[in-house]
């Protein structure tokens, strides 16, 4: 990795990385916890180990991905195993609710206008494939500061949000909190906290479902958390 040793090449490239994140749609990759949809299984990753390694590749070969202020529906019913994602998470929210027939995912800016045209077409998508997703489970993806207790960057639009989420579904949402790895490495002023983040490798927030087909069968959804996006940015030693 080429290193910026001086404070105006690193606030530079804490700057450019920024924004190749944004433009990569509101950035994306990283560790995992893997939930198995109906049974709440667990699974930890960590950088570089294989199970890391499959869920790039997952994500990668998805038959559908949602990114920035979209929603849809993938049904599960037919025959042959089905990957729906969701990736570019730098700041975003996300909605995703899964069953063994279907899965719907949403992805918002979060300010009041994405928010609030976020409410109307994912209410009529549901409204479209209630029947379906009845009994699946449901998850809130939002981003989180990085400090004490991980609270919400912007506390009201996500309550509000969640709150919106509940209204349509009828059911509380699971929370998965994650961060934007730069975050964790550098501070308000571009400043690395350590020497040498590992700028190359650092990755932002993104999920997906995944299901065998043939709408009987588990669809296990795998998010990518807190630890493991800053783990992505740990100094090569």
């Amino acid at each position: 990795m080429q290193s910026f040793t001086g404070k105006a090449g690193t606030k530079f490239l804490v700057l450019l990385f920024s924004l190749l994140s944004a433009i990569t749609l509101c950035s994306a990759d990283t560790s995992s916890r893997v939930h198995d949809v109906n049974h709440g299984s667990s699974l930890q990753a960590r950088k570089l180990t294989p199970e890391l390694i499959a869920f790039k590749k997952k994500l990668a070969k998805a038959d559908k991905t949602i990114f920035t202020n979209d929603q849809d529906y993938m049904d599960f019913t037919g025959q042959g195993n089905k990957i729906f994602g969701s990736d570019g998470y730098a700041g975003c929210i996300g909605v995703v609710m899964a069953s063994s027939k279907g899965a719907m995912i949403g992805h918002y800016n979060v300010d009041e206008n994405s928010l609030e045209r976020a409410k109307g077409k994912l209410k009529d998508l549901y409204e479209a494939h209630k029947g379906d997703l009845s009994g699946g489970q449901l998850w809130v993806y939002a981003h989180v500061e990085y400090k004490n207790g991980f609270p919400y960057a912007q506390p009201e639009l996500v309550n509000k949000f969640i709150k919106t989420v509940k209204e349509i579904t009828g059911k509380d949402p699971r929370i998965q909190k994650y961060i934007e790895a730069v975050d964790a490495w550098f501070d308000q002023n571009g400043e690395p906290l350590v020497n040498d983040p590992d700028i190359n490798n650092m990755i932002g927030g993104a999920f997906f479902v995944e299901n065998p087909g043939g709408g009987h069968a588990n669809s296990v959804l795998e998010l990518l958390d807190i630890e493991m996006i800053k783990k992505s940015g740990e100094p090569i030693s």
